[in-house]
């Protein structure tokens, strides 16, 4: 992927593992993209991921949804019909911003989320996430949030970062992983609390532990990744007719923009006596 036709300076690919008809794919997502495909082929799939990564609501809770414009229905839904393991599905991104002017500023952010089945619902089970050279790992597992932190070394692209995907699905399905328990304040509890809050906390943790007894570390990061400018939906290849009596407003669907139809008067058959 060349990045003459980036000229928004972002290189980024989203990943999808389990997910409809999906199996350890990464896509690269350039300025413009065209999906084309005969149906049920992951088109509709892939630009309702990419508009949840769009909006900051996938880490504003524990469960999988974005925004109510946004419908993958339960659980069983989502996972692979395919796949000989249908307990999980996982999907990720990596965004890598490259400087276009001399004083541009350079970063590659990363995440990975995967979720189980709770209750017929998607609810996360694990997340990797990478902002900047620190990389964060969070496991719910038995009413507790385990995790474990380390800084990354020559990380620098994106084409980087998609190397370690194999490691992060390792780390998620529990291969050698040694964790620790991340403290809560009383007054929360493991489910429900938004996604940020809970890597903004660990992030809080390692850098306290970086930083040393010597060193201030009272400040409270922000850690959640940034995945470049919002989508903007343009035109899709498949459209759904529309409704004469229907909302005028033209939300976003991932079956299309939908087309206005011209009024018509119902025809009448009239019989002479």
């Amino acid at each position: 992927m060349s990045s003459q036709y980036m000229t928004s300076g972002m290189r980024q690919y989203l990943f999808v593992d389990n997910f409809r008809g999906f199996t350890n794919t990464q896509v690269p997502i350039v300025d413009v993209n065209f999906l084309v495909g005969e149906n049920s082929t992951g088109k509709t799939s892939l630009l309702s991921l990419l508009r949840l990564f769009s909006s900051p609501y996938i880490f504003m809770g524990s469960e999988f949804h974005g925004e109510s414009d946004i419908q993958f229905g339960p659980f069983n839904e989502m996972v692979s019909v395919h796949a000989e393991d249908r307990s999980y599905f996982r999907i990720g991104f990596i965004a890598e911003r490259i400087p276009i002017e001399k004083n541009d500023p350079n970063w590659v952010n990363g995440l990975l989320l995967t979720y189980i089945d709770h209750a017929g619902l998607p609810q996360i089970s694990g997340i990797t996430c990478v902002v900047g050279k620190t990389e964060i790992y969070l496991r719910w597992q038995d009413g507790r949030i385990l995790f474990k932190f380390k800084q990354l070394g020559d990380i620098t692209t994106a084409d980087d970062m998609t190397r370690l995907i194999p490691v992060w699905i390792a780390d998620h399905a529990g291969v050698g992983v040694e964790l620790t328990e991340l403290s809560l304040p009383d007054n929360l509890k493991t489910e429900g609390i938004p996604l940020f809050m809970i890597t903004s906390m660990a992030a809080q943790v390692a850098a306290k532990t970086q930083a040393g007894p010597s060193k201030d570390a009272s400040s409270f990061p922000f850690f959640m990744p940034f995945f470049g400018p919002p989508l903007v939906w343009i035109a899709p290849i498949r459209t759904k007719p529309r409704r004469t009596y229907d909302d005028p407003q033209t939300a976003f669907s991932s079956e299309g923009c939908k087309r206005q139809r011209k009024p018509s008067v119902p025809s009448m058959n009239l019989v002479m006596k």
